[in-house]
């Protein structure tokens, strides 16, 4: 499928055929979007920007415009068939069919070959970053014998890497042992946080308190409702809008901070007072509930394969918390292999049944009514 959208003229051409549109929702400094199939990659002109090309290779964006060619290639006489728009549409779900399978990911693999570890030594001494956890994985148990803690002071430890600025990530921390709720948190802190004491009793650190509180500058207010032992925790952090919010088992508790963006970095971060506590961290998925809509991983190494039977594990790579990943072995890798099969056996299912259900339109209203962007894995 080929197809261009001028901006300017207000009209959109899919092969020969030109017909008007409302391009009044695209950025008006486009001149003009193509697109084609049989290549990998889509162009944008700008207005701004002269001999300069904005590359992109999902065309879904556009498929409200390529709809309003369909309704009036239909008017038109003679007018596009039934048939004819069935099959420019498929042609359009081949290829978002083609990009989802090339840069398919299955971050399910990551906890296949990374150790579960606990950090060496403890935290509570220093500032962060400090005694980093998973340096060599996703995974880390914070528990009594990795925490320096006194009294009822406790202590904090983090990521050795810290999430980037701008970025919305989100990760989930799995509460084996809630020892000490009113002084168990979970959080984020800046670099240079003091690590010898809770998360929220700095000016520098932002925690979810187990007791149902939440805590920063050592000022400790109600928030959300008190999580236990088996609990999962998750922590959406966007550096986007300046927003930390706290998931428990999946629902979400709300707003829990506003947080300065710009420049500033954050690193996840967990604290227990006497005693200790046990979690679990799992920064790369497969995650226990669905992160929220346009939030990725801490830390994505994407797997792909330009067949069933080959991996590109893309080492080398550095990942934004654990730095380089391990060299998985060959027990590990057919691990990976197997799962990036069975993603992409049941992404096809799902190219199949819409492919079926777009078949069985049996109007040009209908076939612009289908929405080929839902029901994918």
């Amino acid at each position: 499928m080929r197809f261009l959208i001028d901006g300017v003229n207000h009209r959109m051409a899919v092969g020969n055929a030109v017909y008007p549109i409302d391009t009044s929702a695209l950025d008006p400094t486009i001149y003009f979007v193509f697109y084609d199939s049989t290549g990998p990659l889509g162009s944008i002109q700008h207005l701004d920007r002269p001999g300069s090309l904005e590359d992109f290779t999902d065309p879904t964006p556009y498929l409200s415009y390529l709809n309003q060619w369909y309704a009036a290639a239909a008017a038109d006489t003679p007018p596009l068939t039934l048939a004819q728009a069935i099959a420019l549409k498929q042609s359009l779900l081949g290829v978002i069919y083609a990009a989802k399978r090339q840069t398919l990911t299955t971050q399910a693999a990551l906890a296949q070959w990374s150790n579960i570890v606990a950090p060496g030594g403890g935290g509570g001494s220093g500032t962060a970053p400090g005694n980093g956890f998973g340096t060599t994985g996703n995974f880390f148990t914070l528990d009594a014998t990795s925490l320096i803690a006194s009294g009822s002071v406790g202590s904090t430890i983090t990521t050795d890497k810290p999430v980037a600025a701008g970025s919305k990530c989100y990760w989930e921390i799995n509460v084996v042992d809630a020892n000490n709720k009113s002084g168990d948190q979970i959080g984020v802190c800046l670099p240079g946080c003091a690590l010898n004491n809770d998360v929220g009793r700095t000016n520098q650190g932002w925690g979810y308190k187990g007791n149902a509180q939440k805590d920063t500058n050592n000022t400790a207010t109600a928030y959300g409702s008190a999580w236990v032992s088996g609990d999962t925790i998750g922590v959406a952090l966007d550096l986007t809008n300046g927003q930390l919010t706290f998931y428990r088992n999946g629902v979400s508790q709300g707003v829990a901070f506003t947080l300065a963006t710009g420049s500033n970095v954050y690193y996840p971060a967990a604290s227990s007072s006497t005693g200790g506590a046990t979690y679990t961290l799992n920064l790369g998925g497969p995650f226990a509930h669905a992160p929220p809509a346009g939030f990725g991983f801490v830390n994505p190494v994407a797997y792909s394969a330009s067949d069933n039977g080959a991996i590109d594990a893309a080492l080398g790579q550095p990942d934004q918390i654990g730095g380089t990943p391990q060299t998985p072995n060959a027990t590990e890798l057919a691990s990976i292999q197997a799962q990036i099969v069975a993603a992409r056996q049941n992404l096809l299912a799902d190219y199949n049944a819409i492919t079926a259900n777009l078949a069985a339109c049996a109007s040009i209203a209908a076939v612009i009514a289908f929405d080929i962007t839902a029901g994918w894995a």
